[in-house]
């Protein structure tokens, strides 16, 4: 092959003009001495020019003669994403463990940002946005520099006016409680008092799911699990005088204690409800009308510039006193047929299986995000107040994320019960 190649070279190098090639040029590559040695010209491999393509493929569709000339029209700009994306997108970058702590914060200043899970959702927004709002904040619910040091602040504060030592919770069974009201005794007042709701309760929450998730075994039920509404509505009895559609037979509960001293049965007790967390399976959940301080004195309502600052009143005392005797008792009081449908059915199912009742807690021991509730008034004057009087009913362990009492939920409140 190479003696072609110089061949060629040759010839063509006497068509430019070039001298003539001799015979011995012409000759055959193959009869020099060491020919077999030489490296093949067709075995270099050529250098390929930096930046280039290995391959270059021509493209049929391409007409440089009819290319789109440059468009210079002018546009309007891409739109801004709005600042509800924005803030969820900045809210998804930022590590976990920030978020949980920033959940926490708020819950210590009694907000509900949802479960302190690290996942800044819907209910942490608006939590978010609801302290912003309260504290002179732009309320577009993003933790800036300017919200995080308002957050620090208020929480300096809060934490200046606590005591700076907590003494324990008293022994369970030690006789510390002081009545502040009196017995109560299972009267003609408080067997006029319920209002049978269940039959309109059953409705649905904000995503299409039913409120009642089932039916629970009777022995389940041991536990009662006291609650506050967290707001505070005209009483049912009031509204219903005047004509006026109210939304009591949505409140998520077995029970509502009204401040007018009505009780409303709102689902029968063998229903398992979303309500109370840890709980769920096990308890009766009985909430208390009102904004209640988490503890007594020191201004920690739950969000109180849009739900009010409230105390529970004496006769709803005594109406959760009242309740929380009959059903350690339930034979007491009126015959079954004048009794309402849910207590019948305690009744009943009393009588077949036998007591299960044997607990009292809070909202708070069933989850980590419920730190007001049921707050410390309530607590020592109904919770405390069952586990050192009634005879069966103790304290129940916590479960879940649930969080211990603070000592001073189990001390004297310094304010006298309000009036009825």
């Amino acid at each position: 092959m190479k003696w072609l190649i110089d061949l060629l070279k040759a010839l063509l190098g006497a068509l430019s003009g070039g001298k003539k090639t001799s015979a011995d040029a012409l000759r055959p590559a193959e009869e020099d001495a060491g020919a077999d040695d030489a490296p093949a010209a067709d075995d270099v491999p050529a250098e390929e020019p930096e930046d280039q393509p290995a391959d270059e493929v021509d493209d049929p569709d391409y007409d440089v003669e009819h290319d789109t000339p440059d468009d210079d029209t002018e546009r309007d700009p891409l739109p801004e994403p709005d600042a509800d994306t924005i803030e969820t997108v900045e809210r998804e970058m930022q590590p976990a463990s920030l978020w949980e702590d920033r959940q926490k914060k708020l819950v210590k200043l009694g907000y509900d940002p949802g479960p302190t899970d690290g996942k800044p959702g819907r209910k942490t927004a608006r939590a978010l946005k609801q302290f912003q709002k309260e504290h002179g904040l732009d309320d577009d619910g993003v933790w800036g520099p300017k919200t995080d040091k308002a957050v620090t602040e208020a929480i300096k504060a809060r934490d200046a006016s606590a005591p700076l030592f907590v003494p324990p919770p008293p022994k369970l069974g030690t006789p510390k409680y002081e009545d502040m009201i009196g017995d109560v005794e299972l009267d003609d007042d408080f067997w006029g008092c319920f209002v049978d709701l269940t039959g309109k309760s059953n409705v649905k929450d904000a995503k299409g799911r039913r409120r009642r998730k089932g039916r629970r075994k009777f022995s389940n039920l041991m536990r009662i699990c006291w609650h506050q509404t967290a707001f505070t509505w005209k009483p049912y009895k009031v509204l219903k005088a005047l004509k006026k559609w109210s939304s009591h037979h949505k409140i998520d509960a077995h029970a509502c204690f009204d401040t007018d001293g009505t009780i409303l049965l709102i689902h029968n007790f063998f229903y398992y409800l979303w309500t109370a967390n840890a709980f769920n399976k096990d308890c009766l959940s009985f909430e208390v009308m009102g904004n209640l301080e988490g503890e007594l004195g020191t201004g920690n309502w739950y969000r109180p510039d849009t739900f009010g600052r409230a105390r529970p009143f004496r006769i709803q005392i005594v109406r959760c006193r009242q309740m929380m005797k009959w059903l350690l008792d339930p034979e007491q009081g009126p015959a079954d047929d004048k009794l309402p449908q849910p207590l019948l059915e305690w009744r009943q199912g009393c009588r077949e299986h036998g007591n299960p009742l044997k607990w009292n807690n809070t909202h708070r021991e069933s989850a980590g995000d419920r730190a007001l509730d049921c707050g410390s008034e309530l607590w020592y004057h109904v919770g405390v107040w069952g586990i050192q009087t009634l005879s069966g009913l103790t304290h129940g362990p916590k479960r879940g994320s649930g969080m211990d009492l603070p000592a001073p939920w189990w001390e004297r409140p310094v304010l006298d019960p309000l009036p009825e």
